[in-house]
């Protein structure tokens, strides 16, 4: 995966890392955040696309366990975890937001 996205990388830029860290991130958000973390260290992208690529991973994170939650346990258990999902990761975006601008 490393391999692939340095590729990218270097033939699309800093979108291709924020792209791999989305679909990465509905699968795993730690894996993300190391992929991130590992273009950062190599300084193919900058703090504020580092800060997005993993505040999306960990968004499309959160779509997946409110999937998965309505799946396992039908839309009552979902809406409540979508709730909390929805504010604690619209907090952080806010936040982040505010930080990058």
């Amino acid at each position: 995966m490393f391999v692939l996205v340095g590729a990218l990388n270097a033939w699309l830029g800093e979108r291709c890392v924020i792209m791999s860290a989305i679909l990465s991130g509905f699968v795993d958000a730690h894996a993300a955040a190391a992929l991130v973390a590992s273009a950062m260290s190599r300084a193919e992208i900058s703090l504020p696309a580092a800060i997005v690529a993993v505040l999306a991973s960990i968004t499309s994170n959160a779509v997946m366990k409110i999937i998965v939650a309505y799946q396992l346990a039908g839309m009552a258990f979902a809406t409540c975890i979508a709730l909390g999902l929805i504010v604690m990761i619209g907090i952080v975006w806010v936040a982040a937001w505010r930080l990058i601008a």
